[in-house]
């Protein structure tokens, strides 16, 4: 797959033609979105890419009051969480922002990402 909208978002690379050119190294949290777009569901799942057996934080905002900020999470199951505050030890899951001509392939489990 390659991405279509190169240079089209805010967050392009230094090099490039579009954008805010503001990020020297595209390296970003992963989202909820991401997480289901990459096999995770509610109930959990174990037999996708992400899943790695330990809870880890994402930076899908769920929930802010005066007194709390809360974010989704996925559960050391593979699942999704509601909410949870943002005060746990957690894990993180970077993502990468890839140049448009890297092909990517595989089957999107843990032995073929």
């Amino acid at each position: 797959m390659k991405c279509l909208q190169i240079n089209q978002d805010g967050m392009s690379t230094n090099g490039a033609t579009k954008g805010n050119k503001a990020l020297t190294y595209p390296v970003g949290q992963i989202t909820a979105d991401e997480v289901g777009y990459g096999g995770g569901y509610d109930i959990g799942n174990n037999s996708y890419y992400l899943y790695t057996g330990q809870n880890f934080w994402t930076m899908s905002p769920a929930y802010l009051n005066d007194a709390y900020a809360s974010v989704r999470y996925i559960y050391s199951n593979g699942g999704f969480s509601y909410y949870l505050d943002v005060n746990g030890n957690y894990g993180v899951r970077p993502v990468l922002s890839l140049k448009s001509d890297i092909t990517v392939t595989g089957s999107g489990t843990q032995t073929d990402p």
